[in-house]
Order: C-alpha cells, then structure tokens, then sequence
C-alpha cells in the first residue's frame, strides 16, 4: 500500500487554483445531495489549548482535519484521507492546504455572487497568507483589475502587495488607510481574525460584497452589527458551523443562505455538475445590494482538495 505524503512545499507547487475549486464544486454538490455528512468541528479541550478536529464522509471516501489552538510557535495541521474501501491514500500535514481549500470557498462563493465584467476591484483588510490564498482562488473564476491592500504593519503590507503582483499578476496598491481600501471597490475581503469591528459601517457601499473569514460571534467580529442589518444577502459555506455557535453567533442561522443552493453567476472554469440540482435558487444578475459572505469552513472540503491533489501527485509522480 502506497500512502502519499504532502507538505506544504508541494501543495504550493501542484496544487493549481482550478483544480481546487473544481473540488470544492464537487464537494458542495455532494453538501447539497446528502451524501457530504459534514458535521460541525469537534473541540478537545486541553488546558492552555485545546484540538480541532473536522471530519466527512462523502462518495469516494472520508477523513478528517485535526490542528491545536495551543499559543505555539508553528502551525502545523493533518489532514488524512481515505477511500472508499478503508485504504489510506495520503496525508497532507501543515497548513497551507487549509489556506487554499478556504480560498477556494471562496471562489465559490465570489462565481455566485459577482457578475461577470471586465475585473474587480479588490480591497483587503488583513493582508496575509489567507487573503492570498482568497486572490489566488478568485483568480480560477473571474479576472482581478486592481488589488488594494491594508494591514497595520506597513512593512508587512508591502511585502504582501509585492508578492501578489510576483505570483498572480495583479496590480496591488498597498494603502495605509483601511477607510481608502474599502472605497469604491467590488469585493471586501477581511481576514484579520480581529475580535472587533476592523471597519465601519458609513465606510461600505451598498454595491460592496463582503467576505469575511474571521469569528462571527456577538462577542468578537471583524464587522459591526449593523452590517448584517443592512446586508440583502448573507451566505455561508455551512451554516451548521452557524448553527453551532448557538445564541452566541452573530446573527441567527435561520438569515443565513447556504452557499449551495446559491448558482454560479459566471464560470471560468468547467461547468459545475452541481447546477441542474434544485431547489436552488438562481441568482439575480443585477447587484442584490450589499452581500456579506460569511466563511465557516465547511467541514469535510479540506478532504476533497486533498483528494484531488493527491490523485493528482500519484498519477505524476516525478
């Protein structure tokens, strides 16, 4: 028996934009159908820290995702996957594919909720690993104009910008001001993890969709609260995750739509198979007002990321 292991290194080298969001695609199918079991994360408290474990089951296999939330140095994550019939086929350890498999939600949800032009404009707040991997997915589903970047160390804003322009092309301007950053663009991206409002409300236009990857919880939010009063539309790849935070999530569950039964607007990419299912909604063409997605980490999709990549390693593997 062959087990393929995965670092970070070859995630980063083999695993392209396209072929995440085709495994996310599928995998929200499969959410939509009933045969994902995609139960919310498990937590194991242990003293200073504790471990998160995320599991799922779906067609061809299962697995699960475990990482600490110890105050640690490293970042290290195991996700391990099986078939069908009980083989092991990999383990991909360390972070990135996390990274990746969430900014491939992302895509999905950017295909769903923003028409087809001539390139967004981006403005992201928390200019870090996430917020790329978000640009780096985006890019499999829609053309990018402009990114506008902010995040509190400058030095780091810089850095961040630079890289996006050297890795995926695009034009980044990185900006001291948050309030500038969210003028006047297409699409809102947070990923701070910030417990409180990292900006305001006055600050964001009705035309604007949000994606925010921080908690969503009463007691800590990247948003103000008067945003989800305001927003027509508000998505979330599980809304079992909404769910599980109970009276303490931001806003109730029941407001919330989940990303699978939203269709593509547009697709770069090969058509979803997911597409023909109903009772899906279609989504408008025309701008719904503002839009907040609201991203939870659907468990069970890191698997099918993984799934992809590895099958993908063994039938190239030099």
């Amino acid at each position: 028996m062959t087990v393929t292991l995965v670092d970070d290194a070859m995630v980063a080298a083999h695993l392209d934009a396209g072929l995440a969001y085709q495994a996310i695609e599928e995998a929200l199918s499969e959410y939509q159908s009933g045969t994902l079991f995609a139960p919310a994360r498990q937590q194991s408290s242990l003293g200073e820290g504790s471990f998160v474990f995320t599991s799922g089951a779906f067609r061809q296999g299962y697995g699960f995702r475990a990482y600490d939330t110890f105050p640690n140095q490293y970042d290290d994550q195991l996700t391990a996957v099986w078939d069908k019939t009980g083989r092991l086929s990999g383990v991909v350890v360390g972070p990135e594919l996390g990274r990746r498999r969430t900014g491939a939600l992302g895509a999905a949800a950017a295909v769903r909720l923003l028409p087809a032009g001539d390139g967004l404009t981006v403005g992201v707040i928390g200019a870090g690993a996430q917020a790329f991997a978000q640009l780096w997915a985006i890019l499999a589903v829609h053309s990018i104009r402009e990114v506008r970047s902010h995040r509190r160390n400058q030095e780091a804003n810089l850095a961040f910008a630079q890289r996006v322009e050297r890795e995926l092309g695009i034009t980044t301007r990185a900006l001291v001001s948050a309030q500038a950053t969210c003028h006047e663009v297409d699409l809102l991206i947070i990923a701070t993890g910030a417990s409180e409002p990292v900006i305001e409300d006055s600050w964001i236009s009705d035309s604007c969709t949000i994606f925010t990857l921080g908690p969503k919880r009463r007691d800590a939010c990247e948003l103000p609260e008067s945003l989800f009063a305001r927003a027509r539309r508000i998505t979330s790849d599980s809304v079992a995750q909404m769910q599980a935070e109970g009276q303490e999530a931001i806003i109730a569950a029941s407001r919330v739509v989940p990303l699978g039964y939203l269709r593509p607007l547009t697709d770069k990419a090969n058509p979803p198979r997911w597409t023909a299912y109903e009772p899906a909604p279609s989504a408008s063409a025309d701008p719904p007002g503002l839009q907040l997605y609201l991203s939870t980490g659907l468990a069970g999709t890191e698997l099918f990321v993984a799934r992809a990549l590895i099958a993908k390693l063994q039938a190239n593997p030099h």
